[in-house]
């Protein structure tokens, strides 16, 4: 669970509004959509929406459903300390939407506000095949693109990354937006070929544009 809280946190650089998106308001009706690529994370946690304190239960949300069980399934459950940590604290419910392969699916469920008012909620997510967009990473002299082959983020030990040059190059296609290390909690904007010195926890972040689409690759250092 402690690893799926820090895909959580990088997550929300990217995706901070279709979370907020996703947490329910007093209306009749409630629509989002959002895209991102499937990597080998999302395949395995998906996305994991801890329901505000409007729920008193898992057994509030009806007719909960995906509209293609061929790209994603979801379902619903309560919270509990073992499984969701301090998310148990605040929420008592949460909905888990796992994809299976690349396509769109649109997650959709209603349940009843305190006055009696019923919501309805439709959330359509476009899932795109994860494609490695790193041409070259160097790390000192030692090359690291294959770390992104299937998967947006790695793990790299301090030694092999501490006061070392880095140099990021994208493939055709992709631009680089920005680059950011969090080290001690404390975020920085890097330029590209710069050295730093880490300590374990902390992480950079290579933000990655295509078109209109922004996100991050990324390393947490071990």
């Amino acid at each position: 669970m402690k690893k799926a809280g820090t895909k959580l946190t990088i997550v929300l650089t990217t995706l901070m509004l279709t979370v907020l998106m996703a947490v329910p308001v007093l209306a009749e009706t409630r629509d989002s959509s959002t895209s991102f690529y499937l990597d080998s994370y999302f395949k395995k946690y998906g996305f994991d929406f801890y329901l505000d304190e409007s729920f008193q239960s898992a057994a509030d949300v009806k007719d909960l459903k995906s509209s293609n069980t061929k790209v994603a399934t979801v379902s619903v459950r309560n919270t509990t300390k073992a499984l969701d940590e301090e998310n148990a604290d605040y929420s008592k419910a949460v909905i888990s939407i796992r994809f299976k392969k690349a396509g769109t699916a649109t997650i959709s469920y209603n349940y009843k506000t305190a006055s009696g008012e019923t919501i309805y909620a439709k959330d359509t997510y476009k899932a795109k095949k994860w494609v490695n967009p790193v041409k070259s990473l160097k790390i000192g002299s030692k090359e690291y693109k294959n770390k992104f082959k299937k998967d947006s983020g790695a793990t790299i030990k301090k030694k092999s990354i501490s006061k070392k040059k880095i140099k990021i190059k994208l493939k055709k296609g992709y631009k680089l937006a920005q680059i950011w290390t969090y080290s001690k909690g404390n975020p920085r904007t890097r330029k590209n070929g710069f050295k730093q010195k880490f300590y374990k926890g902390d992480m950079i972040e290579f933000m990655v544009k295509k078109g209109k689409d922004i996100f991050p690759v990324y390393f947490v250092v071990k």
